[in-house]
């Protein structure tokens, strides 16, 4: 959507332009992994190329050994990664990611050639039931979910219950029945294992991201639920939150900031792993700005803006905006000036091809507006944590969401602050 403000051009160019190259700059100008919110990924020396299965239990089995592959990349112990077969502008990026990287094109393998291929990463195999794409959570199945978290800590494939006796007719041994185990217990053992520094949030029918859940060893969760609130007070401060949720978009991005986590629309990514992959060292191109001393505040004039929005949302930037007609790929984009919104900083760490792509496309007029870290809303991480005289514990609000009275620091929606 296009919105209009009735700002002076020129201010809301260098308040962007600034705003952007700062954190640009701080991303990049100091080659170690303490400027990277995301997890890294080392550059691989060969690309394998998973097709896609026929089933949902051949998908999970082919993204979970997609994380094994890559937590023994990043053990040095193989030297290449897994590309799923993939939609959208994904293959753009792909050949992108082969010039950058140099990496070796080793083939394409269907799920069960490259269960035999790795077939010395997996100890055995963890049995979870597929989700219904339902919109209520309380009719959802989060076996898959429990089954993915448990994956990178137990060096595990994931199947459904009619994979299994071709999985034991390999050699392959039941580790987890995660149909079984109730979420509550399953917290409790992440507790110990987890990864602290990235957390997911996706969709229990969803195979997107999963490999890369497993090679960090995250915790996979959805809903707006006791679950997942406790979950985030796991994960270390400044981590992403992996996908999107359930509910209210307000009361699913506040539960982040309460523990000083960030989020971007990210459940329909795909391929970070591989994307992501020695994003530190990737060459981007600088981001056409405007120079500040150039600006004549005093020439009388009178401006205003067009800003098209949403640009924070990361899937949609490697997806579907580029090279898509109706918004970057317009073939008059250029002629006037106009403002993106973006998440070009999250882009430098996870997907570098695609932020270098934009900046060598970007017309003179256009400014890429940089949206932090994700969605903008009001951080309560300070709020519940900056007092030290006062202890704050998160509870599911007893009260529907609906009852809760506006977004006072002790109400936030779904949750409360006591």
């Amino acid at each position: 959507m296009v919105k209009l403000y009735s700002h002076i051009y020129e201010i809301m160019r260098v308040t962007a332009s600034m705003i952007l190259l700062f954190l640009l700059l701080s991303c990049q100008s100091k080659k170690t992994n303490d400027n990277f919110w995301w997890p890294s990924q080392s550059s691989p020396a060969g690309i394998v190329t998973c097709l896609k299965g026929s089933t949902h239990g051949q998908n999970a089995l082919a993204y979970s050994l997609a994380g094994l592959v890559a937590q023994a990349q990043k053990q040095d112990k193989l030297d290449e990664l897994i590309w799923h077969e993939s939609e959208r502008e994904y293959d753009v990026w792909y050949e992108k990611f082969i010039q950058r990287s140099g990496a070796e094109e080793r083939g394409e393998y269907d799920v069960w050639s490259l269960l035999a291929r790795y077939n010395y990463l997996a100890k055995g195999y963890i049995l979870y039931n597929p989700a219904l794409d339902s919109a209520s959570s309380s009719k959802l199945d989060f076996s898959y979910n429990i089954a993915t978290s448990f994956a990178g800590i137990e060096q595990a494939v994931i199947i459904t219950p009619e994979m299994e006796p071709i999985l034991q007719e390999l050699g392959y041994k039941l580790i987890l029945d995660a149909r079984n185990i109730p979420e509550e217990e399953f917290l409790d053992k992440m507790k110990v294992h987890a990864g602290k520094n990235i957390i997911f949030t996706m969709h229990p029918s969803f195979h997107n991201n999963r490999d890369l859940a497993v090679a960090n060893k995250a915790i996979v969760t959805y809903g707006m639920n006791k679950i997942t609130i406790k979950s985030m007070a796991l994960i270390n401060p400044i981590s992403p939150v992996v996908g999107w949720n359930q509910g209210s978009e307000d009361d699913f991005t506040l539960l982040p900031t309460t523990h000083g986590l960030f989020n971007t629309a990210s459940d329909w990514c795909d391929n970070l792993l591989v994307l992501s992959s020695d994003a530190l060292h990737a060459q981007i191109k600088k981001i056409k700005s405007l120079d500040p001393p150039t600006i004549d505040f005093d020439d009388g004039k009178h401006f205003h803006s067009f800003i098209l929005s949403d640009g924070d949302n990361m899937q949609w930037s490697i997806g579907s905006f580029i090279k898509n007609e109706s918004y970057w790929g317009n073939q008059i984009h250029g002629e006037f000036p106009v403002g993106f919104t973006s998440c070009p900083v999250n882009l430098s760490m996870m997907a570098p091809d695609v932020l270098d792509e934009m900046v060598k496309t970007q017309p003179s007029g256009t400014t890429i507006i940089e949206y932090g870290g994700g969605y903008y809303y009001p951080d309560f991480y300070a709020n519940a944590f900056g007092d030290e005289k006062r202890k704050f514990y998160v509870h599911l609000q007893k009260k529907p969401i609906s009852t809760c009275s506006g977004r006072e620091p002790r109400c936030l929606g779904s949750f409360v602050l006591t």
